[in-house]
């Protein structure tokens, strides 16, 4: 063998070794960011919809869904991310100032015109984990909501396999009793 045939041949080795190497993913969990919605624009559906946590829920693979939890006047827990309604929906002003009855109308400004979505109304897979950003901000009143009433909606739906973001350490006290944080 001359040495110009080594030369084509060493890349043909090169990628049939590359090709059979084996790299162990076992410990690689897979989320869907705000279900299958945000940054994503290929998934169809927006961010913390309905629709994209049952698009996201479908794939075998996926450990679990990220959502974006902001609490209503009422004190109801809405999946949404954005501080202001006027950002992706139908709506004005912030999910803070609104009444569940005034958010459960509105629409996003997206291609379905989902509908927001009460985390109440979700059946929570046990297969799955469920990271939920719990956003304090009131941005219209630029204060935080009352944790107090906040931890009170997210007890009524504790279960296990719910993992929660906190925006701060100062309110890890709050809830690390209950929730893994």
């Amino acid at each position: 063998m001359n040495f110009r045939s080594l030369i084509l041949l060493y890349p043909v080795l090169l990628f049939l070794q590359s090709c059979s190497k084996v790299t162990p993913c076992d410990n690689i969990e897979v989320f869907g960011h705000a279900a299958m919605g945000l940054s994503m624009p290929n998934s169809g559906y927006h961010a913390n919809s309905m629709e994209a946590i049952d698009l996201a829920l479908h794939f075998p693979s996926l450990t679990g869904i990220e959502l974006d939890v902001r609490m209503s006047n009422d004190g109801q827990l809405w999946l949404y991310h954005n501080d202001f309604l006027e950002d992706e929906t139908t709506g004005e002003g912030c999910i803070e100032e609104k009444m569940s009855s005034e958010i459960e109308v509105l629409n996003y400004k997206s291609i379905h015109k989902e509908k927001l979505v009460r985390l109440s109304s979700l059946e929570i897979d046990s297969s799955k984990q469920y990271i939920l950003d719990l956003k304090f901000n009131n941005a219209c009143q630029q204060n935080l909501v009352n944790v107090a009433t906040y931890k009170q909606a997210l007890d009524l739906l504790w279960k296990p396999n719910i993992l929660l973001i906190l925006p701060s350490k100062n309110l890890l006290s709050n809830f690390s009793s209950n929730y893994r944080c």
